[in-house]
């Protein structure tokens, strides 16, 4: 899981969509915002809609928590990224799930 001063809390959650940046992918929309805090902040989005059973939404958002966290070190700072998943993400396994979320920051021009 990822360190909770790396989630975006939900009182920021408003502020962190406002003017933020979009790109796409095949199974997530990423939503990101340079700030001016040295923090990197990120949160991850499975609706109802996108997988019904929670025990899905909730092994998905995990193993997103656990991509980032090992390239938490490669991450600029002052980041706060939104993952938002499309439906038919929940037939993905971790690997394809992992070279979507990287190609995704690597886009946004996050990584190091």
């Amino acid at each position: 899981m990822l360190p909770k001063l790396n989630r975006i809390p939900r009182s920021l959650f408003k502020d962190a969509i406002k003017s933020s940046r979009f790109i796409a992918s095949s199974n997530f929309n990423f939503r990101y915002k340079f700030i001016k805090e040295p923090k990197k902040r990120f949160a991850i989005v499975i609706s109802k809609n996108t997988i019904k059973k929670a025990t899905d939404r909730n092994l998905l958002r995990r193993r997103c928590y656990s991509i980032i966290r090992k390239n938490l070190t490669r991450i600029k700072n002052g980041v706060f990224g939104i993952f938002l998943a499309k439906k038919g993400e929940d037939k993905l396994n971790f690997v394809e799930i992992e070279k979507e979320i990287n190609t995704l920051l690597k886009k946004a021009n996050i990584i190091n």
